[in-house]
């Protein structure tokens, strides 16, 4: 989850790595503009950018990950919300 707590103009991306590998990438959300909440003194804004699961073959091994994109309610895509700290 990335909050954008001070709701002043960002760009977020995400970038994961599993056992030193690159195993995904997400690119920052188009809305809202500059991922700025448009009513100031709000939580900000919140993207869940990505779902991540960690697989372990056996005590010892070099783990490995999948990411997955999340999917809000209504099939948005990504799942940003404003002003909502319920997740």
């Amino acid at each position: 989850m990335v909050q954008n707590f001070s709701n002043t103009p960002a760009a977020p991306h995400l970038f994961v790595y599993c056992g030193g590998e690159k195993a995904g990438a997400v690119l920052p959300p188009k809305l809202p503009p500059s991922f700025v909440a448009a009513t100031p003194r709000v939580f900000g804004t919140m993207w869940r950018a990505a779902d991540i699961t960690t697989h372990v073959a056996s005590p010892g091994a070099v783990p490995s990950c999948s990411v997955t994109l999340p999917v809000a309610p209504g099939g948005q895509t990504p799942y940003v919300t404003i002003d909502d700290a319920s997740f």
